[in-house]
């Protein structure tokens, strides 16, 4: 189990299935990976029984096998950056890049109320763009922390 969470691409597949259940075809698009890799870091997952695989028609969707694996991921997470000063990096080189705040404000409701969060308690992206939000006038909320350690709290 130590092996299937100690590798940066198998954290972010397990970050991402905190969120919510996906296909193998979903997380390759969000990750940017191909399909082959993502089944094999999905194969180690699941190996070692921290996802679950559930078949639906032609697909087969993959989720956490239960809310203490999000505590575990945000434990291995809280533990790398107390030990390892390029921790963050180290776990999270891979990440995707973001969304421009300026082309996604042009998208938004200027009434409705935005609502930010991260996916990890590294992140502090959100604040940022709360504020840039804000200084378009927007009402910018951001959630203290992401659906990962919501998920973990809840177990």
């Amino acid at each position: 189990m130590a092996k299937a969470v100690g590798h940066p691409a198998r954290l972010e597949v397990l970050e991402r299935l905190a969120q919510r259940p996906h296909t193998v075809t979903d997380l390759a698009t969000v990750l940017r990976a191909s399909v082959t890799t993502v089944s094999a870091q999905l194969h180690v997952l699941r190996g070692a029984g921290l996802v679950t695989a559930t078949r639906e028609g032609t697909s087969i969707r993959y989720a956490l096998a239960a809310p203490d694996v999000a505590r575990l991921v945000t434990a291995v997470i809280d533990t790398a950056v107390r030990v390892r000063a390029d921790a963050r990096e180290a776990l999270f080189a891979r990440l995707p890049d973001g969304v421009s705040i300026a082309s996604a404000a042009a998208t938004l409701d200027p009434d409705a109320v935005v609502v930010l969060y991260c996916r990890g308690r590294l992140c502090t992206l959100p604040h940022e763009a709360a504020r840039l939000l804000a200084d378009a006038g927007f009402d910018a909320r951001v959630l203290p922390t992401g659906e990962l350690e919501r998920k973990g709290a809840s177990a």
